[in-house]
């Protein structure tokens, strides 16, 4: 345990720990500088590092934070007890020797060609892609794949989205999967109005890639 970020330097010099949970507002030393600092020191690159916060984040927080390569990204409050302990299991799973083996499935359903080339292009080997292009191939693919995550495009042919949300939560099987919406529905009060009707994230298009990534990086249930 450190109690602030210079503290925490410090201890990584004489005893390298197996993951991290890391604050990212402290006095002395920030969250961000310390990760930079453990990033930047080939003793410590590697350490898996969870980051639990209640700041607002920038866009140019999650481009810092999607850089310097965290495992998971928890906001202070929208998370209990178990919740954390799951996630702590995850993160120091990503310590595995063989990690190609367990990369998460991701389900992309996207009826735009260029759009699924971009989200497999930010994407790139972190994880394991399938991909639909239209919602009744999409609910298809959720039912005989059983993904992790699945990245949805609210405006799709033979099924739309908000008919795929329905039917994916009310099924024991699929329910808990978190879902999130890829979309460019993004006028005021869309963000809210898609999450109130499933979702469990949001990323409007265009997709900016760090932004995409740490959404990903905080909703992720198995790896």
């Amino acid at each position: 345990m450190a109690t602030g970020g210079q503290e925490a330097i410090d201890y990584v010099k004489y005893n390298i720990p197996d993951g991290i949970i890391l604050d990212l507002m402290m006095p002395d030393v920030d969250g961000f500088q310390v990760l930079e600092k453990l990033r930047n020191t080939a003793k410590t690159k590697n350490i898996p590092v969870l980051i639990l916060t209640a700041k607002d984040l920038t866009k140019k927080d999650l481009s810092t934070l999607s850089a310097n390569n965290i495992q998971q990204l928890i906001h202070k409050g929208n998370v209990d007890m178990d919740g954390l302990l799951h996630k702590v299991r995850l993160m120091l799973g990503n310590t595995t020797k063989d990690q190609s083996m367990q990369k998460p499935k991701v389900l992309i359903i996207e009826d735009n060609p260029d759009n699924m080339t971009t989200i497999k292009a930010i994407i790139k080997d972190k994880y394991k892609t399938l991909e639909a292009f239209d919602g009744e191939e999409g609910l298809k693919m959720i039912r005989s794949h059983m993904p992790n995550m699945i990245l949805l495009d609210m405006s799709l042919p033979k099924k739309s989205g908000e008919e795929l949300l329905k039917i994916i939560k009310n099924e024991s099987p699929t329910k808990n999967i978190p879902i999130i919406a890829v979309t460019a529905q993004s006028m005021k009060g869309d963000r809210e109005k898609i999450l109130n009707l499933g979702c469990d994230g949001y990323v409007s298009k265009p997709v900016e890639p760090d932004e995409l990534l740490t959404e990903m990086c905080r909703l992720i249930n198995t790896i």
